[in-house]
């Protein structure tokens, strides 16, 4: 995983599946609702906030970005979010 590969401590969150399936958890529940509704595996937050998916990391790396992001010198892409 590329966080592994630039250093950065992270938790993983288990989300239960059956057949491929993801099951119904209170994790899941918690993980969507965290995200805004992507239900999406694996999520990435950045001290506490929703930077995407693994696919987002890649992208944000290959711009140059993500190592910005990670150490706090630069925002995480949509934030602050509105709540309005």
């Amino acid at each position: 995983m590329l966080l592994h590969s630039k250093g950065v401590a992270f938790t993983k969150i288990p989300i239960r599946m059956y057949l491929g399936i993801k099951l119904p958890t209170a994790n899941l529940r918690t993980m969507t609702q965290r995200s805004g509704g992507d239900a999406t595996i694996p999520q990435i937050f950045v001290d506490g906030r929703y930077l995407g998916t693994d696919d987002t990391l890649v992208d944000l790396d290959r711009q140059g970005r993500l190592a910005d992001i990670l150490s706090g010198k630069a925002p995480i892409p949509g934030w602050p979010k509105s709540t309005t």
